[in-house]
Parts: C-alpha cells; structure tokens; sequence
C-alpha cells in the first residue's frame, strides 16, 4: 500500500508534542505501508528526523513535488487539520481518498487562548473556516479523543461512520524504566532528594501554576521534594514569577526544551510524574496528553486531573491518582500520599507499564491507522 504524508507547514526537528506525534505514527507507519512524506520548505528531513521512511523533500516547490508523487497513484492521502486543504484539492483532482487527522480544533484553542493579538486570532479564525471545509469533504477522520468525534458530529453534521477515534501512544522502548538512581546521577540530582515531574509546552490549560501553589503543602510534608518542570512555552515567565513570588523557585529546576531522547532520564529521575491539567481544557474537546502515555511506559505512578480522558486512563492502567482540577490542595494531598507509599508507587508503576506496552505503544497506534487507511482504500 502506498501512503503520502502531507505534512507542509511543520518543522519536523523541534522538540514538540504534534512533531513527536507525526514522526512516531511515520516511523511505525512505515512498517506496514510504503510512505512518501511530503514536507514543504528546507529542511533537510534525513538529517533531522531520526526515522526510516521513503521521505521525499520538496525543495522546488509543494505543488510541483506533490504532483510528481500523485501522478504516481498512491492509494490513500494522510495529512492533517490546519494544513488539509491542499492536499484535499489535490486528492480529489487525482481522485485518491484522503484522510485528516485532528489532534485539536483551531476554534477550540482560540476560546481557550490568552493573551494573543488580534492577527493571531485572525490565523485561527481563518484556520477553522478551512477546517470546516476539510473536514466535510475528506473521505475519512482520524481523530484522538471521543469528545473531538462527538463536537464532528453535532457542531458540523458529520457522519459519525466517517470519524475513527484513535488516542495517542508513547515510544515504549525508548520511554522505559530505568533504575532512579542512576537516572539521578545521569543528571548530577542529588540522589537524596524526591522529584515530582511535569513534562509538556507551557500553556495555561497545563495547570503548572497548581503546581506551584500546591509545593508548600507539598514541602512542609516532604521537606526533600523537588520539582522538575520539562518545558517551554507562554507561560514560562509567569510561571517562574509565581514560584519567586510564593518563595519555592529554590525548589523548582524549570528545564526548558529538552532533546526527545532524553526525556525518559528526566521522568526516570523522578518518583511521580504529575498532569494538573485545568477543567477548561475538556469541556467540549478533550484530548489525548502524549505525556501520560510517556509517564505510564517509564513505570512512573501519576497524579492527575480528573478531566475524561485522564480518568479513563488512569483507572484502566490503575497507575496512579486523579484529583480535582484547580485544587492545589488535593494536588498537594495526591503527591505526598504517594511520596509517603512506596509500595503504591511500586504497584503503579508496574501497571502502568504493562499497561502503555499492551494499549498505548505508537506501533499500536499506526496498527488501528493502517486498519482504517485500509478500508478508506477499498471503498474508493
């Protein structure tokens, strides 16, 4: 089966959640299905994506490389939401189905937004008029949470028979665990203190800020924690700011963007990994946090929201502790419940990884893609 990746618009090199999704869905991909990825722009792909695929580097233009690569008849066109229209135009020309993939909606985000001016949210709003239109005349969507199928359905009249709801996955052989310790000493931690790990861009919607407010509980109790903070994003200087202000940044080691290969160090460093994610986030759209996937196959026991998608999640893996979203002090609770119970964490930890091998590898995930790349093949 012969599949194009449309992926345009994305600088596949950066340290991102949506770049670490479209690389490990290719990566697995290409193990069941010949792939030809179509990225607009300079960047050279073979140096900076440490994956093995047929990955084509349009230098001379998009529409020149796609159309080279589509007189070829591909079964099927993948790409996804914000950059779709393109390749929809293209693939109904050449009538060859195609698939969008929605990670999120662009209306969505923008409610969810603080702080952008108005050009920005000129993007978004022009954005989502494309989605629209993409969506209602893709052959098929891939989506990754119930609520994201459920806004498809009613909000823009679509089919439910034409939205798959495929969750996210984690790299279970690279994010494995290892011994904390050593992962400690990799890091020059001290070995003597416990770590509690956020990994993830710093938006609002992430909750850090509850982390924040909920580490002098979490201190008087356990005068040895640290936290470890893997990230960037908006929210960095108001983040470390609050920290200043409430007399805990001597406790908190804000990271910055850190290589995707050696996040496992940082959450195997770690005695619990934490997702405070706030309740807006899940009103409508939901989603699926690549973090919990990645904190669940490093064996990690996890404190989190119990926002749908979490809870769902945490009470099938049995991994770990949902709390009220926006509440430092159940946060607090969560986190030093598990610092005072070893063998809890152990229990976690364990299922936790059974868990991520067996349901939520990105091999899993490219497995449920290929199934329906297959039969949105056939019907064509």
């Amino acid at each position: 089966m012969k599949i194009i990746m449309f992926l345009p618009n994305h600088t596949l090199a950066i340290e991102r959640g949506d770049t670490t999704h479209i690389k490990e869905l290719v990566s697995n991909l290409s193990k069941f299905a010949e792939i030809y990825l179509i990225k607009g722009g300079d960047e050279a792909i073979t140096e900076n994506v440490s994956f093995t695929v047929k990955a084509l580097r349009i230098v001379k233009g998009l529409a020149r490389g796609s159309l080279s690569i589509l007189r070829g008849r591909p079964d099927l066109v993948y790409t996804r939401s914000g950059q779709a229209m393109f390749a929809l135009i293209l693939a109904k020309i050449f009538r060859i189905p195609i698939i969008v993939e929605i990670n999120g909606l662009s209306i969505e985000e923008l409610r969810m937004a603080t702080g952008i001016s108005w050009i920005e949210k000129c993007i978004s709003y022009a954005k989502s008029f494309l989605d629209d239109k993409s969506f209602r005349f893709a052959d098929h969507l891939v989506v990754v949470s119930p609520k994201i199928k459920k806004i498809l359905e009613v909000d823009y009249k679509i089919d439910s028979m034409k939205i798959s709801v495929i969750e996210n996955g984690a790299n279970t052989e690279l994010f494995r665990p290892m011994d904390t310790t050593q992962a400690k000493r990799e890091l020059n931690l001290d070995e003597t203190y416990n770590y509690i790990c956020f990994v993830g861009a710093l938006y609002n919607w992430q909750g850090v800020e509850y982390l924040i407010k909920a580490s002098p509980y979490i201190i008087k109790e356990r005068p040895q924690s640290f936290f470890l903070v893997i990230g960037d994003g908006p929210e960095l200087k108001s983040l470390i700011s609050l920290a200043n202000l409430l007399g805990v940044s001597d406790r908190f080691i804000f990271t910055g963007v850190k290589p995707y290969s050696s996040i496992p160090l940082y959450i195997n460093a770690s005695d619990l990994c934490v997702a405070p994610f706030i309740r807006r986030r899940n009103i409508k759209a939901g989603f699926s946090a690549i973090k919990l996937y990645e904190y669940l196959a490093c064996g990690k026991p996890v404190v989190a929201s119990d926002i749908d998608e979490v809870l769902k999640l945490l009470g099938e893996s049995k991994s770990g502790i949902c709390i009220s979203p926006e509440n430092p002090y159940q946060l607090a609770n969560g986190v030093v419940s598990l610092l005072n119970d070893p063998k809890s964490r152990e229990k976690m930890g364990n299922n936790g990884r059974r868990y991520a091998v067996e349901n939520g590898s990105w091999e899993n995930v490219a497995v449920k893609v290929f199934e329906v790349c297959q039969k949105v093949a056939k019907k064509d």
